[in-house]
């Protein structure tokens, strides 16, 4: 008579998974807790006396997944080069209000705000529109490609001037999600560091285009723009590198799941308002400090806010909870845009309110992966964020377009788009604040019954009349 103790303890990386953060889960760790759960119910399952236990049989380890390393020198230089990539795509997307005050003052100054914006707003759009197909060709392909006909695409689309959406798209997905390759138990800091090029890149390029702009012929200033580009996009060519094999992409039939889910569409709903307004103050930051000596870095200014946001709503997250934090974020963008935004105020008051701003929406931006995480079973949880982006990227097109006709209408201030931001802030905290809501008056309600139980046919207690104590 003997036990069988598991070879491994698939138990301690099984219970490590669950304990992860809504924010740190993804769908790679579905599949190695999958496999963790397969092997204990093999060991719970295994007979206690030797002779009755089958003849081992050694299954193919074709589809086995070891657990991430959790460091290495391919690790970190993959953290490294898809930080760079993220620099690069977020950097010059968000970085977009630099590029439109150029086209406002010089090749576009017979267009109006509105109809310029379409160009920073169809970029966004196709960027994180995308995401589910370069999301499935992460999985069914190596990362290593996808990174090269990136850079080859954001390159070409600079010279070409066309098509950088679509290019950054290709590279989003591989290089936000590749950490759950190599990293369990330190992916916080793999995550942060990979998200922090996302706010690096917001204060280099706006910088980057006003010095080049400044200096140099509206052609060579995109000539050198690009090499700069492929540059920074070389180290995720050669380090970024995809550790689990190769699998097929979820099939379309797939994305009917999600919609059955009233947390989540209330997350789409509340995040397709946020998403109509969340850029455009990016896009329009020199509007709203027109007149200032500090004109030419307001994006730079409010980028700097947004990557003190990104790096400040992860630990938030885990102290208060993930949902709390991204509706606390959304509320307090509300507050900024109605306090900072509607307004005539100087030039301190203007830095705060840039600031104030790139702070709130950094850290509600950053944390939209996280609250899909933490409603999605685990196994979906890549589906429903790639479906997530790709929903927002449509409010992401017209929202800018609109502030652009409303800033239009105020005589080139931004008073009235900051009118319709804050609202659209309020409305959609008011609807992510929802689920979290009706969850507390259901917890309330259920502690109080079970505290007082209705009472039971029988069970009444009846009160001694004037005879039961004679």
């Amino acid at each position: 008579m003997s036990n069988h103790p598991p070879e491994d303890d698939p138990a301690s990386d099984l219970r490590y998974i669950s304990s992860l953060p809504p924010r740190l889960r993804t769908s790679e760790d579905s599949a190695l807790r999958s496999e963790l759960e397969l092997e204990l119910e093999r060991v719970q399952s295994a007979p206690l006396n030797d002779k009755d236990a089958p003849p081992p049989v050694h299954a193919p380890h074709a589809g086995h997944i070891d657990p991430p390393p959790d460091g290495g020198l391919t690790a970190w230089l993959t953290v490294v080069g898809s930080a760079f990539s993220i620099l690069c795509v977020l950097g010059l997307v968000t970085g977009a209000g630099q590029l439109q005050a150029y086209y406002l003052k010089h090749q576009l100054s017979n267009y109006s705000t509105s109809t310029v914006a379409w160009i920073a707003s169809t970029q966004i759009t196709l960027t994180f529109g995308g995401a589910v197909i370069s999301g499935a060709l992460f999985d069914a392909y190596s990362a290593r490609p996808l990174v090269m006909a990136s850079t080859i695409g954001q390159v070409g689309s600079l010279v070409a001037l066309a098509s950088f959406g679509v290019s950054g798209a290709i590279v989003y997905s591989p290089a936000t999600g590749i950490a759950a390759h190599w990293f369990l138990r330190r992916r916080g800091t793999a995550v942060a560091v990979i998200m922090s090029g996302a706010g690096a890149g917001g204060v280099i390029y706006p910088l980057l285009i006003k010095a080049l702009t400044d200096h140099y012929v509206w052609r060579n200033a995109i000539l050198i723009l690009a090499a700069v580009q492929a540059g920074f996009m070389a180290p995720g060519c050669l380090f970024m590198r995809k550790r689990l094999p190769n699998r097929p992409p979820a099939p379309l039939s797939a994305l009917k799941r999600p919609w059955k889910d009233k947390r989540y569409c209330f997350l789409i709903v509340g995040q397709s308002m946020t998403s109509m307004a969340v850029f455009s103050p990016y896009f329009n930051a020199a509007a709203y400090a027109r007149g200032t000596s500090i004109e030419g870095y307001a994006v730079t200014i409010l980028q700097a806010g947004n990557f003190v946001g990104r790096l400040a709503c992860g630990p938030l997250a885990d102290w208060i909870g993930t949902w709390r934090v991204f509706v606390g974020f959304a509320a307090l963008s509300a507050i900024w845009l109605f306090a900072f935004f509607v307004g005539h105020f100087g030039t301190a008051a203007i830095i705060v309110g840039l600031a104030g701003y790139g702070f709130a929406s950094g850290g509600h931006i950053t944390l939209i992966p996280a609250v899909t995480a933490s409603i999605s079973p685990a196994h979906e949880i890549g589906l429903r964020i790639g479906l997530l982006w790709t929903v927002l990227a449509i409010p992401m097109l017209v929202g800018p377009v609109i502030s652009g006709e409303l800033i239009q209408a105020g005589g080139g201030l931004y008073k009235w788009a900051g009118v319709w931001n804050g609202l659209q802030f309020v409305m959609s905290s008011t609807i992510l604040g929802l689920p979290g809501t009706i969850d507390w008056f259901r917890t309330r309600n259920e502690t109080a019954a079970k505290i007082c139980p209705k009472a039971t046919p029988g069970s009444e207690r009846v009160r001694p009349g004037p005879a039961d104590h004679a």
